[in-house]
């Protein structure tokens, strides 16, 4: 598959049998790529991932070492002990309460209970992403 990079942000691949796609990118395009995989998640958002072969860096060995332990009460710890939490919007989360009670009150299988189960799912990747940064 041929990438056309359209400007600096912006690309295009030609996927036989769906046309030409039009994707963000996010990082630099190095070397070719083997396959392309297409996913479309719950939030309706789709990504584009190529599968290339990685270069080899030469690393430069740090002095310290330092352990992380991931956990339920903080969202990670340090080997130092120091603390982290994963920020959240309290605006997300109110969405998503709002949604999950409109959503136990509507009819299973209806369209407007598809389309509330859709803004769940984008709110629901907007706080994963904020965990994610």
């Amino acid at each position: 598959m041929k990438v056309i990079k359209l400007s600096r942000k912006w690309a295009k691949i030609l996927v036989p049998k769906i046309g030409e796609i039009r994707f963000r990118l996010s990082r630099s395009l190095l070397g070719t790529f083997g396959m392309t995989k297409i996913t479309l998640d719950r939030s309706s958002r789709s990504n584009i991932s190529f599968i290339s072969i990685p270069v080899e860096k030469d690393r430069i060995k740090a002095g310290n070492i330092v352990g992380v332990d991931r956990g339920v009460t903080s969202t990670f710890a340090t080997s130092y002990g120091k603390m982290f939490n994963a920020p959240t919007s309290p605006k997300l989360v109110v969405k998503q309460r709002l949604f999950e009670a409109t959503l136990s009150r509507q009819v299973k299988g209806s369209k407007r209970r598809a389309k509330t189960k859709t803004k769940l799912a984008r709110v629901h990747a907007g706080i994963t992403d904020r965990c994610k940064d």
